[in-house]
């Protein structure tokens, strides 16, 4: 039966169709106990037969108002306060279908998950013993906190073992998966995705509700506030991250209370004293040493927080005075708190009041029964924390609306209110939980140094290994996965194991960095050559450009003195043709004494040609004589001027063009 809860939990999501309303995946379930329960029936009958073959328990009130649906389909009438199933055709094939495809999933999931146990843990495991864990993690994220839900889970948790090693085993498993197969970790999340759809079940009339958060203001503790500021790992920043996105969409206000900001201010001062300390396990401690940061890091990130807050989108709001009217009796609320939680600290607990306080000292005696009515609530990581003011709230203060709210249950209204703005809220806040629950508290993880320590002075470990186990975080989470969680499991084998594992991960992210380093060395030479390469390209471009300039230059006075010349020998003839000498000598303003030139002047036609037939000198010749020595003379006229490198130059040209 257990297992058949795990089967329904995925065909639910399988069945589920984001544009339909929030019964519309179980009707398909009610439909096909009506068909094989004795008529006439009652919503009793119904809610047996889907636990017995389904292994769901559904609220009788949600049963009642599936009904209705499938009475107007006329599958089902009703008479007398009896129902009576109307058909001898109908074929619920829609649930069965999902069903075997549903079963499939499930024995991978479970298969997978026994190879995971025997491989990382050496624990050998059961197929209804992986069935209660899945149950016994999925149980974690019911609804708490509001008394207007039936119950807290549709899943057989009372009637199964709960033990701690449960959640540890899936936990690791979900991470590894993370890490490794994210085709394995799709199968698992629809099965957790199917979990999470079944809460609108736990509640029916979540229809009705308003689908905004509109002038709602929502407090965050100082758990979410430091999760979103990344300082809790990636998984809870991303998972915090989408939450805060989702409450902005439905128009709910993002806050604070300056209490909170003091009490995140200190818990990171604090932290930074731990780093070096094998004491210091928190989850900001653990991050801060995976990152490689110094104490002094986290101080100087914390004198900023204000800034880093108000960048997140959160309005830090001055925590309400005390009102007599609306104040709470804390001494009487300190007692309900001391029932769930046992404060080691007694500044957080009296913090803790504060809060609930506050959100009375907004709400003003309001009469609200749903969350999207009310003025102020205060979200927390902490569950006994929000059950604690729930019992609280309802049993003194007689109040059906609790003042504060565990972010999962936030998580999951929120996103029922619309999955197409978040379709990964439930996969971000499953995976951001199995990160944080591979962390051994304090008390674990000191066993394990002392542990370690005994080895070291036997001859068993080096000093060096056992600096390795102190600093290393991936060998907390091999000590913590191999012994699931029971310090009485730490043995010579598990340290070894875990140093072993370790000192592999520094030497896999030494060859990473170094791999890493080899590649930006080739990406900057690559870059180099690249940046050459174009250089020379532009230089070649210029040199063409400058050479070309320089050829017309030459070409154009060329063609100025060319022609002028003939211009002039031209003139020369017209006056040498003229019967009169002196006509020309006048012209010119000459007197020709010498009697050689003035045969050269009276015979010039016979004298360049024959010049010409001698000298084989054509006009060719005397054009490229010209653009040579000119082309020369503006080429070292730039080289003077720095505009022209000798380099530049391919060669004199040896012609005219």
């Amino acid at each position: 039966m257990f297992k058949n809860a795990l089967i329904s939990l995925a065909a639910i999501r399988a069945l589920y169709n984001t544009q339909k309303d929030y019964l519309d995946f179980i009707v398909p379930f009610v439909q096909e106990a009506c068909q094989n329960v004795d008529s006439p029936f009652d919503c009793i009958d119904i809610v047996r037969y889907i636990s017995r073959n389904f292994g769901l328990s559904i609220p009788q009130r949600t049963v009642e108002l599936t009904l209705k649906k499938i009475i107007r389909k006329k599958i089902v009438t009703k008479k007398d306060k009896k129902y009576f199933f109307s058909t001898t055709s109908y074929n619920n094939y829609r649930i069965l279908d999902k069903v075997e495809e549903s079963k499939a999933i499930i024995n991978d999931v479970i298969l997978d998950i026994q190879r995971f146990s025997i491989e990382k843990t050496h624990k050998d495991i059961t197929e209804d013993q992986v069935v209660n864990a899945i149950i016994h993690f999925l149980s974690l994220f019911s609804v708490e906190c509001l008394k207007f839900y039936h119950q807290k889970s549709v899943l057989p948790v009372e009637e199964i073992k709960q033990e701690d090693w449960q959640v540890i085993l899936i936990s690791a498993y979900i991470y590894s998966l993370i890490k490794h197969d994210t085709n394995s970790l799709d199968k698992f999340m629809v099965v957790a995705y199917g979990h999470m759809l079944t809460t609108s079940l736990l509640c029916p009339d979540l229809q009705e509700a308003s689908k905004s958060y509109k002038n709602v203001q929502f407090f965050f503790d100082t758990s979410n506030i430091i999760e979103s500021l990344g300082l809790d790992g990636q998984l809870a920043q991303e998972s915090t991250a989408l939450l805060f996105t989702q409450i902005n969409n439905l128009g709910g206000k993002l806050c604070c209370f300056t209490h909170t900001v003091d009490e995140i201010k200190h818990v990171i001062t604090s932290a930074s004293r731990f780093i070096d300390q094998d004491e210091g396990n928190s989850g900001i401690v653990i991050e801060a040493r995976r990152k490689g940061l110094e104490p002094a890091d986290l101080i100087f990130y914390a004198e900023s927080i204000e800034e880093k807050i108000l960048n997140l989108g959160l309005e830090i709001v001055p925590s309400p005075g005390y009102i007599k009217d609306f104040q709470i009796d804390e001494k009487v609320f300190g007692e309900y708190l001391g029932r769930f939680i046992a404060y080691k600290n007694k500044n957080a607990k009296n913090i803790d009041i504060n809060s609930i306080r506050c959100i009375f000292a907004i709400r003003k005696n309001e009469k609200a029964i749903s969350l999207e009515k009310t003025r102020a609530i205060f979200v927390t990581k902490n569950t006994a924390f929000a059950n604690s003011s729930c019992e609280y709230a309802y049993e003194i203060e007689k109040t059906v609306l609790s003042p504060a709210i565990d972010s999962f249950t936030l998580a999951s209204m929120a996103w029922l209110k619309s999955p197409i703005d978040a379709p990964q809220l439930p996969a971000k806040e499953l995976m951001a939980f199995s990160y944080a629950a591979l962390r051994p508290d304090n008390d674990f993880w000191m066993s394990v140094i002392r542990q370690a320590e005994r080895l070291k002075d036997n001859g068993d470990i080096s000093n060096t290994q056992l600096q390795v186990i102190r600093a290393s975080v991936d060998a907390q989470e091999h000590v913590f996965i191999r012994s699931l969680g029971n310090a009485e499991n730490i043995n010579k084998e598990t340290i070894t194991e875990a140093i072993e594992n370790a000192t592999e991960s520094i030497k896999n992210e030494a060859n990473a960095e170094s791999k890493q380093t080899i590649d930006e060395l080739n990406k900057k030479v690559e870059s180099l050559q690249s940046d050459l390469e174009k250089r020379k390209e532009q230089e070649d471009k210029k040199r063409k450009a400058k050479i070309q300039w320089c050829k017309k230059q030459a070409t154009k006075r060329t063609g100025m003195i060319y022609y002028s010349c003939i211009v002039a020998i031209v003139i020369l003839l017209v006056f040498i043709k003229q019967p009169n000498l002196n006509n020309l000598t006048s012209f010119f303003g000459l007197e020709i004494n010498n009697i050689f030139l003035k045969w050269i002047f009276e015979n010039l036609n016979e004298s360049i040609g024959t010049i010409i037939g001698i000298t084989g000198f054509t006009t060719t010749n005397f054009k490229n004589f010209l653009y040579i020595k000119i082309y020369n003379r503006i080429v070292a006229t730039e080289q003077e001027k720095g505009d022209l490198d000798t380099s530049m130059l391919d060669g004199l040209p040896n012609h005219f063009s």
